[in-house]
């Protein structure tokens, strides 16, 4: 009893500490772009908005094992479902300027210990939960859109609003910049190839 009582006071810090995290790692790229996850080098259109919702999900995001394999400590988060409703303005075909803001509509887990003991504060979210708003910048340096060579830059900034201890937020401002390098080619058969590639310095 000894030895449990010491593993779960190790573990719950942990767990307090991993309450306020970002569980949700996927970064949608801006609406309108042609690609889910990475961003594109250039920007189409003039005062041209667009709007989008993208569904994520993570099974078993966050959990707890003695060995890799063996789920032996708790499932903190068995299942997370996230919403990210995205909205862009774009102007002069070379400035992009995006917003994410991400809710998780659906968490669930235990906090189920060694011998069956129930970690106290340390029960995942139950429920709807505001993650942290994304504010997103990109801009053309060289080629215009769907042209075979592309060049531009980007960044992201986001801001704390998620709920505290919800899993859903780092709880702090952070950022990224990103350069970005791409081109179409094909289109003359009525078809496209887009090769986006970012590089994100860590910050």
């Amino acid at each position: 009893m000894a030895a449990l009582s010491l593993l779960a006071a190790c573990v719950a810090p942990s767990v307090a500490a991993a309450q306020e995290t970002a569980l949700d790692r996927f970064d949608p790229a801006p609406a309108g772009d042609r690609f889910f996850g990475v961003q594109a080098p250039g920007t189409r259109g003039h005062l041209d908005v667009h709007a989008d919702l993208v569904m994520a999900y993570g099974h078993n995001p966050f959990v707890f094992t003695h060995r890799r394999g063996v789920t032996d400590v708790g499932n903190f988060v068995e299942h997370q479902m996230n919403l990210h409703l995205l909205a862009s303005f774009s102007l002069w075909d070379r400035l992009n300027l995006s917003l994410d803001m991400p809710f998780a509509l659906l968490q669930r887990g235990n906090a189920i210990g060694p011998g069956g003991v129930l970690l106290d504060d340390a029960q995942p979210a139950d429920g709807a939960a505001v993650g942290d708003l994304r504010f997103g910048a990109r801009g053309s340096i060289f080629g215009e859109d769907g042209a075979p060579f592309q060049l531009g830059v980007g960044g992201y900034l986001w801001l704390p609003t998620g709920a505290s201890n919800d899993y859903v937020s780092d709880k702090t401002v952070r950022g990224s910049v990103e350069a970005l390098l791409g081109g179409t080619v094909g289109r003359s058969c009525g078809t496209s190839r887009s090769a986006p590639i970012s590089a994100t310095p860590t910050p």
